[in-house]
């Protein structure tokens, strides 16, 4: 784990563009070597959005959340939570 973190943490450092855009495309299904011109302006384009938006994640935002509340309350907890309703 330790190696492949390391390696993913110099190429993010190394292109952050080139970065993201290759784990979107990994998501996606596309290989860069055989990527279609719409393929590549929607890649382009979610890009500048994210830029526009300054977003600093990488991942879905509910991903991180349910990361930092299983840290916090445990795996127990967070697979079975209480309802505040009853």
């Amino acid at each position: 784990m330790n190696t492949i973190h390391s390696t993913l943490s110099a190429l993010q450092k190394e292109s952050p563009k080139l970065f993201y855009q290759a784990l979107l495309l990994l998501d996606m299904g596309v290989k860069p070597s055989t990527i279609a011109p719409d393929e590549y302006q929607a890649m382009e384009h979610v890009w500048s959005v994210r830029e526009a938006n300054k977003s600093k994640q990488m991942l879905d935002p509910k991903y991180l959340e349910l990361f930092k509340t299983t840290k916090e309350n445990g795996l127990q907890f967070t697979l079975n939570p209480k309802e505040d309703d009853e």
